[in-house]
């Protein structure tokens, strides 16, 4: 999505309240919420005769995606119809990177794209219903009929999952958050380009002692390049977060669904959940951050032995140093004056040794 400009909304949801505000539009909405994705709809009956009120408006240019639940009525509301051009007009704004979802909810995208049945609008003797304006929805409704969606003719349970999916995926939550005001980023990122421009150099270790910055070096180097590969994975406090006896399982699961563009898979164990991470390593090209490793099985359990896809790219942070690091370069902490330690490795066992 786009970087700079800034959003009220992750979702515009667009709907004929008829139709469908009491079932599928509801248990959307609250499915979205439950996600974290910060969604608007109306929440009362609105007089349709009238103009897009103002704060609609506002709302559809203010959200980062859109999704039409194109329902057996829509197209007999100008209020929905309406709402469909902006939400299209928004589409094209070179600025923003709108993303539009169509639901066809209990209708075929052919009637939609063809205006057949109750999607057969004409111009009618009303203010509201003219000929320039019934051109401008017939477009639309060919338009959104053309994008990707999901129909609905059946159950309506695993559809929600998958719309909630991809609406998550589409928002980019990527971003790794980071300190206000830091220094001394750049100068340091100039150094690590080299390695991340280097085809079968997959690993860099970072060491540094507890708030030595080794993290925030961590953040951004992955905030910077994570449009830039097919799946990335920032898993952060690992030496903290693996205490119990099912943490590392947890953890596993997660970084498996990150680098499969956000496929939930269920693991039996940790020797499992290794190899199917081992498998999706080798053939998709990724960007990985594993923060705090305290000890050589956590890195093997999440990365395996095996080969990795040269093109992917491995960021291991940790406190446990030897006299054996590799050194190729050391930073000041600005603040608390220690020291930052980085070193390449072609190989996971080369990381795991130096860990050990």
């Amino acid at each position: 999505m786009a970087g700079d400009k800034v959003y009220s909304y992750d979702v515009f949801l667009s709907f004929r309240g008829e139709d469908t505000r009491n079932s599928f539009t509801d248990h959307l909405y609250h499915g979205l919420k439950r996600a974290g994705i910060c969604t608007f709809r109306d929440n009362e009956e609105i007089n349709r005769g009238e103009e897009l009120q103002p704060e609609i408006q506002k709302a559809i240019k203010a959200s980062r995606t859109s999704i039409v639940v194109l329902s057996q009525t829509y197209a007999t509301s100008t209020w929905c119809l309406d709402e469909l051009l902006l939400i299209l007009e928004q589409k094209k704004q070179l600025d923003c990177s709108h993303f539009v979802l169509p639901v066809f909810y209990h209708v075929d995208p052919a009637d939609v794209r063809k205006q057949k049945g109750s999607f057969a609008i004409q111009v009618k003797p009303s203010f509201r219903w003219t000929y320039d304006k019934v051109c401008l929805w017939k477009a639309a409704l060919r338009e959104v009929a053309d994008l990707s969606g999901f129909t609905l003719s059946g159950p309506e349970t695993s559809i929600l999952k998958e719309i909630i999916d991809v609406i998550y995926n589409k928002l980019d939550r990527k971003e790794v958050h980071l300190p206000l005001n830091i220094t001394g980023m750049a100068t340091r990122y100039k150094e690590i380009k080299s390695w991340l421009d280097e085809r079968n150099l997959e690993f860099l270790a970072i060491y540094g002692m507890g708030g030595s910055g080794k993290t925030t070096l961590a953040k951004h180097i992955f905030n910077l390049n994570r449009r830039t590969f097919e799946y990335v994975s920032f898993i952060e406090d690992i030496g903290t977060r693996c205490k119990g006896p099912n943490d590392l399982l947890q953890l596993q699961e997660q970084l498996l669904k990150d680098i499969l563009g956000g496929k939930k898979r269920k693991i039996s164990g940790v020797s499992r959940g290794t190899c199917m991470i081992g498998d999706a390593l080798q053939m998709n090209r990724t960007l990985i951050v594993l923060d705090d490793i305290l000890e050589p099985t956590q890195l093997v359990a999440l990365l395996g032995t095996g080969k990795i896809n040269a093109q992917s790219k491995i960021i291991i942070t940790t406190r446990e140093n030897t006299d054996n690091w590799f050194h190729l370069s050391c930073w000041r902490s600005r603040c608390q004056k220690r020291m930052i330690i980085c070193g390449f490795y072609k190989r996971l066992h080369d990381s795991v040794k130096e860990i050990h």
